[in-house]
Order: structure tokens, then C-alpha cells, then sequence
């Protein structure tokens, strides 16, 4: 059992492509009584009140209190996911979800401001945050300092390797071998590393 508290903690999925990532993502939300989850890729549509434009999302989420955010096909651009996160800051009190969130900070310095407000200090506003990538090594180092609980499903690129081995302080071949949809939980308060059973 993961001791998340959705109002405050900040947690990082990782995986590849296929492995269990996501699932886990909308499994930890689905959960929850308020979120309003990032969905760049169109992976859910199936558990929340799902919208297209940003200046939406504040009405949603006080009506329903489970919010998709999947911009329409005209208003996928930094702009907008702006004005999404902006608004995402007028509320409290629910976990935001962002998925593959090395889009919005990432290590070659870019970070969308309001999501660096989030990380930062989305805990004292009662904003709770799980965000998931592929690409690990590509996050902003922003995201590692601040992040609570952090869950590895099996990477094999090189970089990503490299970098889940040293956060998690395990064996290179550890990560590589995480057998599919399994995973290794670090609690980063306390320095423990617990394996998981499959998603």
C-alpha cells in the first residue's frame, strides 16, 4: 500500500511504451473523488467529465469533480495547456494528473511556469500531483527533488536505465529485468525501494 495523500504528495510512474504506466495512472485516479487529469496523448476518456478547451475546465470541475482535459485538434499548443494549468491554480483541494509530463518540464530546461508552481508549491494550495513519462532522464531535475513516491515499471534505454538505477540506488540489470506490467516501488521519504505485484 502506497501512503499517497491525493492533497498534497507527488508521485512519478515511469515505464515504457505498453508496460503498465498509464494503466497505473488512471488506476491511482479512478480512486480519488476530485482530479482533473492532463491527457495529451487521448489515452481516457472512459472515467471523467472530459473537455476540450481550457477555459472549461474550472465549471467542469466544479460540477463534476472528475475532469479529462484532451485539447481539440485546434488548440493543442503551449498557449493553451498555459491557460489550462492557470486555471488548474484557481482550485484546490484534488490530485492532478499529467501524463507524460516530461512535455510540460523537461531537462532541457524548459517548464511550463504554472506547472513549476505546482511542483513547487501545489502542496500547500491542497494540489496533489501524479504525473507518469517514458523518457525519466528527460524530466526536469525540479520533478526528482520535489517527488514523494516514485514507481519504475522495466526501461531499457540506456539513459533511462542509468538514470532509475542511481534514484533508486539498485543495480542497472534490476531495472532492465523488471518483469512486465511488475514494477519497484521508492518511497523517497524514507530511501526504500519495495518491489510490486503486476498492475
Amino acid at each position: 500500500m502506497i501512503p499517497f495523500s491525493p492533497k498534497s504528495d507527488f508521485m512519478l510512474i515511469v515505464g515504457m511504451k505498453a508496460h503498465g504506466k498509464t494503466y497505473m495512472t488512471k488506476a491511482f485516479l479512478r480512486q480519488l473523488p476530485h482530479f482533473i487529469f492532463i491527457d495529451p496523448k487521448f489515452q481516457a476518456t472512459e472515467f471523467g467529465y472530459c473537455v476540450h478547451y481550457p477555459e472549461r475546465i474550472l465549471a467542469a470541475f466544479l460540477s463534476w469533480k472528475k475532469v479529462i482535459y484532451q485539447p481539440a485538434k485546434n488548440a493543442e499548443s503551449t498557449a493553451n495547456y498555459e491557460i489550462a494549468f492557470t486555471e488548474i491554480l484557481k482550485l484546490s483541494n484534488f490530485t492532478l494528473g499529467i501524463d507524460e509530463i516530461d512535455e510540460f518540464a523537461n531537462s532541457y530546461g524548459y517548464m511550463c511556469p504554472q506547472v513549476r508552481e505546482i511542483v513547487r508549491r501545489g502542496r500547500l494550495q491542497g494540489i496533489g500531483l501524479i504525473g507518469n513519462t517514458r523518457r525519466p532522464s528527460l524530466i526536469h531535475k525540479d520533478i526528482r527533488a520535489n517527488a514523494d513516491h516514485v514507481i519504475t515499471f522495466q526501461m531499457m534505454e540506456e539513459d533511462d536505465v542509468k538514470y532509475m538505477s542511481k534514484w533508486f540506488g539498485v543495480a542497472e540489470n534490476r531495472i532492465r529485468e523488471i518483469e512486465k506490467y511488475h514494477s519497484l516501488y521508492l518511497n523517497a521519504n524514507t530511501h526504500t525501494v519495495t518491489p510490486q505485484l503486476p498492475i
